[in-house]
């Protein structure tokens, strides 16, 4: 149990990390989050991958406050986590919610985000 509390810290941490304006605007720190094959499913509906995220992120605006609610993992294999959380998103004296799922997986002993996806909902639908 112990050794699940550590990895559920661990993906945690490098959840927020990824909310951190300094990390989302930079190249190099986001080529170590994501994995290679990284693909995500955005709220939009669009379906982008690693360098379609980078290039995104980097000349975007990426200063918004974002909080993590709720956030739980499964282990699906042994090198593989997948993480399950809320996200609120503060901007323009807005809250916007959603759902959010990442895969991590533990590449060379090192974890990356191979999947993400969010979807926008209503705070009270959430659960």
């Amino acid at each position: 149990m112990k050794e699940k509390e550590e990895l559920k810290n661990k993906i945690l941490s490098l959840e927020n990390k990824l909310l951190i304006p300094e990390i989302r605007s930079s190249g190099k720190q986001l080529k170590r989050l994501l994995s290679e094959d990284f693909v995500e499913y955005c709220s939009s509906g669009r379906i982008v991958d690693k360098k379609q995220v980078i290039s995104s992120l980097t000349r975007g605006k990426t200063n918004i406050k974002m909080e993590i609610k709720d956030f739980k993992i499964k282990i699906l294999e042994k090198n593989i986590v997948q993480s399950r959380f809320s996200l609120i998103k503060y901007k323009n004296n807005n809250e916007e919610y959603s759902l959010r799922s990442s895969i991590w997986k533990n590449i060379d002993g090192r974890w990356q985000m191979v999947f993400h996806q969010g979807t926008i909902v209503n705070w009270q639908s959430r659960l």
